[in-house]
């Protein structure tokens, strides 16, 4: 079958799989389409004249109110209802990047057992290039999920190798972070530390800068350098990543953010890169959700302030609530009004306490 038939027969199944959906629960095209897309676009979709993007699925899959890797063909639907064989469809460029969509959707939905199960049915002889980098990435990230640790280094391992050989610095700086995560899960503290002081060292020589990314690893080496007892260390990682929050809370509109990263990958020839970025910015023009990583981060800085010094810590808390409560998301305060009550918990002030982990 020809690349172009195989093709057909894909976008059949997930033109056929939208339309039974949509017609079960009753809606119109105009239903399912609007605001974000046109009535004929759902149509050119329901025929299989089209193939839609992955984010035009989720946005599909979350209106039907289901999972987007189900409108995803895996190899045995498309055998059963397509008549694809697998061979033909795994020598296809277009079924490589489905498989990996997938695998790449459960692990984002949470179900990194189902994203080793549909990466591990993949013939990876057939693989290549930036398809095998991606492959082993996914399926470290996986392992990495489900406490597989070696199983996790060794799939990484392979990853690198082959993005060093592909000069794909990009995905090597993924590579090396999840390594980073993976040394930390085990109990290597130091290790991780090296490697996220690694992964820093390239972010902040390359262009372009992503803030969000760079804000993750401050956060990282904040966690790795309150195991090692490193008080002062942790609190300045822990500042600069909210300071770089704060920093994108200022922009009125975020996206202008994601814009300006996608513009410089695709300058640099990273067109990957910079689609997941367009994607991104996309995202952030339909929904403005607050960080969540800025809750998380006040929560370790609030730990790190109390293992240092105790005063301190309940005095920044305090300020922050007192100064900056209206700029606060809810998630934010409430990881504040916790580390509060803790430390009114271990200087035997019961009272305050409780007071505190009723208002979080």
């Amino acid at each position: 079958m020809s690349d172009d038939q195989t093709n057909n027969k894909l976008g059949q199944f997930v033109g056929a799989k939208i339309r039974a959906e949509r017609l079960a629960q009753k809606l119109t095209q105009s239903q399912l389409a609007l605001p974000e897309f046109s009535v004929s676009y759902i149509s050119a979709i329901e025929r299989g004249q089209i193939h839609p993007s992955l984010r035009a699925l989720e946005i599909l899959a979350q209106r039907l109110g289901l999972p987007s890797a189900e409108l995803i063909p895996s190899h045995t639907q498309s055998n059963s209802t397509t008549g694809i064989t697998m061979n033909s469809a795994k020598n296809d460029d277009a079924a490589f990047e489905l498989e990996i969509l997938v695998a790449h959707t459960h692990i984002l939905q949470g179900a990194a057992a189902k994203a080793i199960t549909q990466l591990e049915e993949l013939a990876t002889n057939k693989l290549r290039g930036s398809y095998l980098i991606r492959y082993h990435y996914l399926l470290g990230w996986a392992y990495l999920l489900t406490a597989q640790w070696q199983a996790c280094m060794d799939a990484l391992a392979k990853a690198e190798i082959i993005a060093k050989e592909c000069n794909d610095d990009s995905n090597s700086l993924l590579i090396r972070n999840l390594m980073g995560m993976a040394y930390a899960a085990t109990g290597d503290y130091m290790q991780a530390l090296k490697t996220h002081q690694y992964c820093l060292a390239l972010v902040e020589k390359r262009q372009p800068q992503d803030p969000f990314f760079l804000c993750h690893l401050y956060n990282q080496l904040g966690q790795h350098l309150a195991h090692l007892n490193d008080h002062d260390s942790t609190l300045d990682a822990f500042q600069q990543a909210l300071a770089i929050i704060e920093e994108l809370n200022k922009h009125e509109h975020l996206q202008a953010v994601y814009i300006d990263i996608a513009l410089q990958y695709s300058a640099a020839s990273e067109y990957e890169q910079a689609s997941i970025s367009f994607y991104k910015c996309i995202e952030l023009q339909n929904q403005r959700k607050p960080l969540p990583l800025q809750s998380e981060i006040y929560r370790y800085l609030g730990q790190a302030l109390m293992m240092s010094d105790q005063e301190k810590a309940r005095t920044y808390l305090e300020g922050v609530l007192q100064h900056h409560s209206n700029e606060l998301d809810a998630l934010t305060q409430a990881s504040i009004l916790t580390n509060l009550a803790e430390w009114f918990l271990l200087n035997n002030h019961l009272e305050e306490a409780e007071q505190y982990v009723e208002k979080a």
